[in-house]
């Protein structure tokens, strides 16, 4: 799903044009990525047939390589392969010898950056396919094995999402799970406006500096201005991180779509723990790693008990209140709910 991310509108940078991945590809692997630890799985069946789909869907259309050939401006001498893959090393004529360096096909590695108007036209086209084949078969498992749940996801897709994307998500899903940078908010309602569907925000806001844990995203935030758009992830307080998690939701909250309606749902918490696993120590969570709430009780150096009588405190430096600023929030949600219904 790694292309199912950021567009190449958005500011921090494109993930891949899955459209342009599969017409460049080779139509053969015999291996791939087994999980997220660098092992490969052999292939069994080493055709790639979203290569095949590409070629078919070309083929479709303009019936002939020449009439092909005569919109993009290309000179393959077939639909097939002519001379292997990759082109640029075997000197293949064919379509399924496309390696992305003919000029005509551009960089689609973040966006579909120098591609002829005909070519990008045709790579948004099949992308556009690509995610309904996802969205349409992870649903249908989905309803099949839940009849009675509203399907959501997946976590993603970002408001940047490229919108062939986003449209399919709307047709075949519920609920659409969105991230967006909190500096970017005010985007949200581009893509409920692109979707069509309620939206599910994957949310997390960290506050390094005033935690256990080391690796932030981004640099430190000093202030919380999401009006101004000027706030990151990560920020110097947990009660500044608290104050920032209010204005976030906030925002959720007065995101209003094109036709009116308010169609953030909900929000998707990263996380409720820190991590430190996974090459991340990273402060996500409500609570720390001894189970310590980031609440400016028990996440102190004095150590005592919580009402419950279990340990608390233990720290190696006192923490600020970050769920106080949660819990008010919350209750504000509460009462503006309680006005409406």
């Amino acid at each position: 799903l790694y292309g199912f991310g950021r567009g190449p509108q958005t500011p921090g940078g494109a993930h891949p044009h899955l459209g342009w991945i599969a017409a460049t590809t080779s139509p053969t692997q015999t291996s791939g990525p087994n999980g997220d630890f660098g092992n490969l799985f052999t292939y069994g069946n080493t055709t790639v047939y979203t290569k095949l789909a590409w070629q078919s869907y070309l083929e479709t259309k303009y019936g002939t390589i020449q009439s092909l050939n005569a919109s993009w401006g290309s000179n393959y001498t077939t639909f097939g392969s002519d001379g292997g893959w990759p082109k640029k090393t075997t000197g293949g004529t064919g379509l399924l010898d496309e390696d992305g360096s003919s000029p005509w096909m551009g960089n689609g590695s973040a966006g579909l950056v120098g591609a002829s108007a005909n070519v990008a036209a045709d790579l948004n086209a099949f992308l556009a396919q690509i995610a309904q084949q996802y969205f349409s078969v992870a649903a249908h498992a989905c309803r099949t094995a839940y009849p009675n749940h509203l399907v959501f996801g997946p976590g993603s897709l970002n408001v940047e999402t490229y919108p062939q994307v986003l449209q399919a998500a709307g047709q075949n899903l519920d609920v659409v799970e969105v991230w967006v940078e909190p500096q970017y908010v005010s985007t949200l309602a581009d893509a409920y406006n692109t979707a069509g569907k309620p939206l599910v925000v994957w949310t997390s806001l960290q506050a390094q500096p005033d935690s256990d844990t080391t690796t932030g995203w981004g640099a430190i935030s000093s202030n919380c201005n999401l009006a101004a758009g000027a706030s990151d992830y990560d920020y110097a307080t947990q009660d500044l991180r608290g104050e920032c998690y209010q204005q976030l939701v906030d925002a959720y909250w007065n995101t209003q779509g094109a036709d009116g309606s308010s169609p953030v749902v909900g929000l998707d918490w990263w996380e409720f723990v820190d991590k430190i696993v996974g090459g991340e120590n990273t402060n996500f969570g409500m609570v720390d790693l001894y189970d310590n709430a980031y609440d400016g009780v028990e996440d102190q150096i004095a150590k005592s008990v919580d009402p419950w009588g279990h340990p608390v405190g233990g720290q190696t430096a006192n923490y600020g209140n970050f769920l106080g600023y949660v819990q008010q929030e919350s209750v504000s949600i509460i009462e503006r709910l309680s006005g409406i219904f």
